[in-house]
Order: structure tokens, then sequence, then C-alpha cells
């Protein structure tokens, strides 16, 4: 099980943020609310399956924003490393994950809705 704690999903989001463009770059290291992001990582940790525990962090950090940018994005790579870690993806073309994110971060879609559409598309890596 992957340990998702709040350096770890810092460096996700640095990575995510150092994707961007130069404005959202001058936000890098911006926490918008740190109590919200230490407790989602310790949050995750009472979660022993994979697939709820990716579903949790996506819903969390994308529905409750610790991040002053890069939420949803955060999410979703953090999401997928621990499903990756478990050894699968998702199968699923750019423009689906793009609309689940963002009906995700709107508040459309529950955590367990997640955990079904993870599922529904996940492949083996060893496939």
């Amino acid at each position: 099980m992957e340990q998702f704690n709040v350096e770890v999903l810092k460096d996700i989001h640095r990575k995510v943020i150092d994707k961007g463009s130069a404005e959202e770059q001058s936000l890098r290291d911006n926490v918008r609310d740190e109590g919200t992001l230490h407790h989602i990582a310790a949050s995750s940790w009472n979660i022993s399956d994979p697939v709820a525990r990716a579903a949790f962090l996506l819903h969390r950090v994308a529905t409750q924003h610790p991040f002053m940018e890069g939420n949803k994005r955060t999410a979703w790579t953090a999401a997928m490393s621990i499903l990756r870690a478990e050894g699968y993806y998702i199968e699923e073309n750019s423009r689906g994950i793009d609309v689940f994110v963002r009906r995700v971060a709107s508040g459309d879609i529950e955590e367990q809705d997640i955990v079904k559409w993870f599922k529904e598309r996940m492949r083996s890596l060893a496939e």
C-alpha cells in the first residue's frame, strides 16, 4: 500500500504544476488549506482497498481544493499512482477522463460512483 502523506501529495502537485503555464508555476508551492491537505492524507490511510483509496483521493482533492491551482490534475495523478502501484491503469480517452474529473470536482459524482467508474475501466498493466 502506497503511503500518501502530505509530502507525497505536495510532490505530485509540484510535478503537475511544473507541466503548466508560467502563471501556474508561480503558484507551485502555494497550498490553499494545509489543514485540509493533512486531513485528506491522514484519512486515506483508513482505507485498505486501493480502488476505494484512489477514489477517496480523487474525490477529496478535486472537491476540497487544498491547492491554489491544479487540484483536479493532482487528484487524478494521485489516484492513478495508487492504481498503478497495484498493477492497473484506466482505459479511457483523455476527453472522457477530463469530463469525468470535472464532474467529480463539481460534486456531481460521489466516491462510490468513482469506484464503479474505475472498476469498469481498470485494466491490468500485465495485459
